[in-house]
C-alpha cells in the first residue's frame, strides 16, 4: 500500500510540473503495486521432514556442524539465525530460545556429535514438535528451528570446544 501512495504522490508532482509521460509511468506503477502488491505473508517452501531425514543419512552430526563452521563466518551465522527466527510465527519465537538452550549442552557430548545426522535431525524435530505443540508448528517451522540449533551449535563449538576440529580429523583418519 505504501508503494501505491508513493507512486501516486510522484505522479501528482509530475502532473503539476507537466511531465506527462512521467505522470503516466508513476500512475501505472502505483496502480500496478496496488493490484500486484506483495502479500505480507512470507512465502513458505514446502518442507518434507521424511525426505530431509533420508537426505541426512550417512553423515555424522559433527560433520554437518563442521561444514557450517567452515562455510559460514560467525557474523553471517548470527544474521542467519536471526533470519530463521524472523521467519517463525510470533507465537513460536519465545519458545525457540528456550528450546535451543535445552539442546546446547550437547555441544560437549562427543557421543551425541558422532550420531548419524538423520537420527539427530529426527530427535530434534520430534522434541521441537512436542515442545511447541501448543503453537501447532508446521514442518517449515520445525526445519527453521533445526537450522537455528545447527548454527547455534556451530557458534558454541568455537567457545566451548577447542578440540572440535582435531577430533573431527581423528575420526576421518581412523
Amino acid at each position: 500500500m505504501k508503494g501505491f501512495f508513493g507512486c501516486l504522490s510522484l505522479a501528482l508532482i509530475a502532473y503539476l510540473f507537466d511531465w506527462n509521460w512521467t505522470t503516466g509511468v508513476f500512475g501505472l506503477v502505483g496502480i500496478g503495486s496496488l493490484i500486484f502488491g506483495h502479500n505480507k505473508k512470507k512465502k513458505t517452501r514446502k518442507i518434507n521432514i521424511h525426505e530431509l531425514t533420508r537426505q541426512y543419512q550417512g553423515t555424522k552430526f559433527r560433520e554437518l556442524v563442521q561444514h557450517n563452521i567452515d562455510e559460514i563466518d560467525a557474523l553471517t551465522r548470527h544474521e542467519s539465525i536471526q533470519g530463521h527466527v524472523d521467519w517463525l510465527p510470533e507465537k513460536l519465537r519465545p519458545l525457540t530460545a528456550d528450546f535451543i538452550d535445552r539442546w546446547l549442552p550437547k555441544v560437549l557430548d562427543d557421543d551425541f556429535l558422532e550420531q548419524d545426522t538423520a537420527l539427530v535431525f529426527s530427535k530434534v524435530i520430534h522434541d521441537a514438535r512436542a515442545f511447541t505443540h501448543d503453537c501447532d508448528p508446521s514442518d517449515e517451522d520445525l526445519f527453521h528451528i533445526f537450522n537455528i540449533l545447527l548454527m547455534s551449535f556451530a557458534l558454541n563449538v568455537g567457545i566451548h570446544r577447542t578440540d572440535f576440529g582435531e577430533s573431527l580429523g581423528e575420526n576421518k583418519d581412523g
